[in-house]
């Protein structure tokens, strides 16, 4: 009651709490029914044919998640800012949309130019080049869908959001077994396309609908001050966005070139990756609210206390769902068939998940910056970032895919090591959020879980009791700590 007491009292935190709910309830649904067409895939294909799929994923990702997601956090933001002003609304929608499709057409028949030349002498497989080839339409339906998205979480619909994730699932999923059950590679690349193409149909019939509630009819007029503005704060995520992505795809693109074993351990690598990704898009899905939020109350007091739970939430959430993974990696044996499995997969799931928590830092940091607009110190981190990755996997390329994700862990840590005194710097966070006894002691128990695991390697049972006496140790903890919160 005290707790209730507590919400009603913070408004910022009560509507964070109704649009999460929201986020919550579409991602447990979406994110399950993904994670088991993933999975599907991975077992129907096999190693071999699913290091493939992987790698054109990734190709296509390189291109597509720089242009989308950047259009996704300026539409959520502005959007956000201008609820207010429906006239400005009106314009500002119709222009993001056109610009969107503009950079998404010229973008997608850029890449369908290049895809040959991608598949022969960096991914060195002449037999994609058809497969890469199509994926083009990815590109331009993703960066509408991240657009359309944006919008809607500006107008904070994180309900109709999660409704249409579910639909777009419910369409997929069907579509990705059976086109990959009998058609192999060839079906789960256009199983591929497909999932993209729906949502982008979906998303525009919500949202005109929604626009209509709101009586925000769009205006069909091309206003260049605002398409200026939109490129001045798009551009920096373009590259940041584009930087980071670019170290992980050139490392793929670097593996799968390792003669005999290079598919086969992308294919090990991608299986753990699923796991990785599907925890990170709860985490980052459930926090997307916070975008929406800042921007809104940004000039208000008591905003610093929405700051502060964007950059612990999602930490917490992070460490706490990694530690089966990290304590007790055979857990991986119970989603994939036999030929996944070995000692070593179980060390790359160890290593992978370790920097789970850092990714999830790092989205927190993203947000702050999108919505303080200081996105060319976000750049720099990211180019960093990339150069680390690449001269990391370089050095020890004979190490394998160990060196590969050695080298992402090393610059995950490099990156949060130089720029947080940056961001503190520029006045986006203050000291005192990010470090404190709670944080530092989270650190130091993290790190001793992730050693315990290669202390006892054979030790199955003890390990399995350490985790269920850790994750009774952090409930007892957590509600102590919202116990003592709610009653200051």
């Amino acid at each position: 009651m005290k707790f209730l007491d507590f919400l009603g009292r913070n408004k910022q935190l009560k509507e964070f709490v109704n649009y999460s709910f929201w986020s919550i309830v579409g991602t447990a649904i979406s994110k399950l029914f993904l994670f088991l067409i993933w999975i599907f895939i991975a077992n129907l294909l096999g190693a071999l044919d699913y290091g493939k799929f992987s790698m054109i994923r990734s190709t296509t990702l390189l291109f597509s998640e720089f242009v989308g997601m950047s259009f996704g956090i300026a539409a959520t933001k502005y959007v956000a800012e201008s609820l207010k002003n429906i006239t400005r609304l009106r314009r500002l929608i119709f222009n993001l949309l056109f610009l969107c499709g503009v950079l998404g057409v010229l973008f997608s028949f850029a890449f369908w130019f290049v895809s040959e030349d991608i598949s022969v002498y960096l991914i060195k497989s002449p037999d994609l080049i058809n497969n890469l080839s199509c994926t083009s339409i990815v590109l331009l339906c993703s960066t509408f869908s991240n657009c359309q998205l944006g919008i809607l979480r500006g107008f904070g619909e994180f309900k109709l959001i999660s409704k249409i994730n579910f639909i777009q699932v419910v369409f997929s999923l069907p579509v990705y077994y059976f086109a990959t059950l009998y058609w192999k590679l060839d079906g789960a690349v256009w199983a591929y396309v497909w999932y993209n193409v729906v949502i982008v149909f979906i998303t525009q019939f919500y949202l005109y609908k929604e626009c209509g509630v709101r009586d925000v009819v769009l205006g069909w007029k091309i206003d260049f001050q605002i398409l200026v503005s939109l490129l001045k704060y798009i551009l920096p995520f373009f590259g940041a966005a584009f930087f980071e992505r670019l170290g992980f795809w050139y490392n793929e693109t670097r593996l799968v070139a390792l003669p005999d074993t290079g598919f086969t351990m992308m294919g090990t690598y991608s299986s753990v990756m699923i796991l990785h990704i599907t925890l990170i898009s709860a985490v980052v899905l459930l926090c997307q609210p916070f975008v929406s939020l800042m921007s809104k109350y940004k000039t208000e007091e008591g905003n610093d206390f929405m700051i502060s739970l964007n950059y612990y939430m999602p930490i917490l959430l992070g460490m706490v769902l990694v530690l089966p993974f990290l304590l007790v990696p055979e857990v991986y044996d119970l989603l994939y068939s036999s030929e996944y499995s070995s000692n070593e997969t179980y060390v790359l799931v160890v290593l992978i998940m370790s920097y789970l928590p850092l990714v999830l830092y790092r989205h927190a940091m993203s947000r702050v910056v999108a919505v303080y607009e200081k996105q060319l110190i976000q750049l720099l981190d990211a180019a960093l970032m990339a150069i680390i990755m690449i001269a990391g996997f370089i050095c020890f390329y004979d190490w394998g895919v160990i060196a590969m994700v050695g080298s992402t862990l090393v610059a995950y840590i490099c990156s949060i090591v130089i720029f947080t005194p940056i961001y503190v710097h520029s006045g986006m966070i203050k000291a005192s959020l990010l470090i404190n006894r709670y944080m530092l002691w989270g650190i130091v128990l993290y790190i001793g879980i992730i050693c315990l695991y290669f202390m006892l390697t054979d030790k199955f049972v003890i390990r399995c009791f350490v985790l269920v006496s850790v994750y009774i140790g952090v409930g007892c903890w957590l509600l102590r700590f919202i116990k003592k919160k709610t009653l200051c």
